[in-house]
């Protein structure tokens, strides 16, 4: 079974970050951790 969530937002990626961490503070959560997939990415090649 699969379960997916989404949302449409019309706002910069960073600026979007920045609302979901502020709106998860809000909520008494943290980001735990943050990872860079692109630069992941490319210093696997």
């Amino acid at each position: 079974m699969t379960y997916h969530l989404s949302e449409v937002v019309e706002t910069c990626f960073d600026e979007a970050i920045a609302q979901v961490t502020a709106s998860l503070k809000q909520q008494g959560m943290v980001v735990l951790t943050e990872m860079d997939v692109a630069h992941r990415t490319q210093s696997e090649r």
